[in-house]
């Protein structure tokens, strides 16, 4: 299964879900696309040769907005969500509000005067939320200019997932993807064993 959309839309809660519900290892894109610790954005032939090791495995979940050097998840996949029910300043404001969350949970985990004197974590952060910002902006941007990037865009998005159309689920409203979530969860209910009396 493949799960992509913009920044903020859920994929990566979703393919947690996803891959909970179905007993199948997760891959978040973004790790991909970056190294782990440094933030080295990793060559395209490194990219796509974990691609192609992904997608040669026999059950998956993968998660990502990037169009550009994913086409073979998308050709491999038995599934694709399409998460498309935000706008833009929705996107932003959950995004924000997940910055907030994760920023006052860091500060829990630490003590003392560690709770507020964390320059290095402070622009790590900061880094990252610029960096999300400007994949919603791109995302979301004027279809004649936006580039499908890393970020990826809506159009490119578009453009990827044409010719697979008969597999896409298109969530485009909230509606949409919690119907989704219900489904797996009726789903994993009816798989549970029934208890046996004595």
């Amino acid at each position: 299964m493949h799960i992509t959309g913009g920044s903020g839309t859920g994929k990566s809660s979703l393919a947690r879900r996803v891959g909970a519900r179905f007993g199948l290892p997760i891959y978040h894109l973004d790790d991909v696309a970056r190294e782990a610790g440094s933030g080295r954005v990793r060559a395209l032939d490194e990219r796509l040769e974990m691609i192609r090791t992904i997608s040669a495995s026999t059950s998956w979940v993968s998660e990502g907005v990037q169009a550009e050097w994913t086409d073979e998840l998308c050709a491999r996949a038995e599934v694709i969500i399409w998460l498309d029910q935000l706008t833009g300043r929705t996107a932003v404001l959950r995004v924000v509000g997940r910055f907030v969350r994760d920023g006052i949970a860091e500060s829990r985990r630490r003590h003392g005067l560690q709770k507020f004197f964390r320059l290095r974590s402070y622009a790590r952060h900061l880094g990252e939320f610029v960096r999300f910002i400007g994949e919603i902006r791109a995302f979301h941007g004027d279809e004649a200019t936006a580039k499908a990037a890393d970020g990826g865009s809506r159009a490119a998005t578009v453009a990827q997932l044409r010719p697979y159309e008969e597999k896409v689920l298109h969530c485009r409203t909230q509606g949409d993807v919690d119907d989704l979530i219900a489904t797996l969860e009726r789903r994993r209910e009816l798989d549970r064993p029934a208890d046996v009396g004595p």
